[in-house]
């Protein structure tokens, strides 16, 4: 079976990690693997059917990027955010990648067990991707092309190395 990966469960209070679990495994009908003594996270991630993070930081860009359908549960109580995401956080919200309330993360859950890759690729969830991707990490649709040019700039390169031959 698959695993259903809760990162950073330990940053929830034991009680409330206890009750979600209880909640997606009663929905989801099935003993999901919650997997959280991670030696490998890269090989954790590329086996698990669901990753969800439990605080904005690294590991969610790292699940957001991972190709593994991935969603964040936190509580915007304990975690202040720039309001200059407060757009992007709104279209991962409306994406339901961003959950904030255990019942919608639970109903989503739900709704996707199956295919959960049909969600995750899906035209609005790639564009909410990409938005992260740009807005929260600096990664943008021609990134290789902004590498070349800086070497090329700090080099002091102005021709194309492919035509030293």
């Amino acid at each position: 079976m698959p695993w259903l990966v809760l990162l950073r469960a330990k940053e929830i209070i034991s009680n409330y990690k206890s009750i979600l679990e209880d909640s997606i495994n009663n929905v989801l009908n099935t003993e999901a693997r919650f997997h959280r003594r991670l030696k490998n996270l890269n090989k954790v991630m590329e086996r698990s059917k669901i990753i969800i993070c439990t605080y904005p930081n690294t590991t969610f860009s790292e699940a957001m990027n991972s190709g593994v359908p991935s969603m964040l549960f936190y509580d915007p109580y304990y975690w202040e955010t720039d309001p200059v995401f407060d757009n992007l956080i709104s279209i991962l919200k409306s994406a339901k990648i961003i959950h904030t309330d255990s019942s919608s993360l639970v109903q989503h859950l739900e709704a996707i067990w199956m295919e959960p890759l049909d969600w995750w690729n899906s035209s609005e969830i790639q564009n909410a991707r990409v938005m992260f991707s740009e807005e929260a990490l600096g990664i943008k649709k021609n990134w290789l092309e902004v590498w070349v040019n800086f070497f090329k700039k700090e080099l002091d390169i102005e021709e194309d190395p492919k035509s030293r031959t």
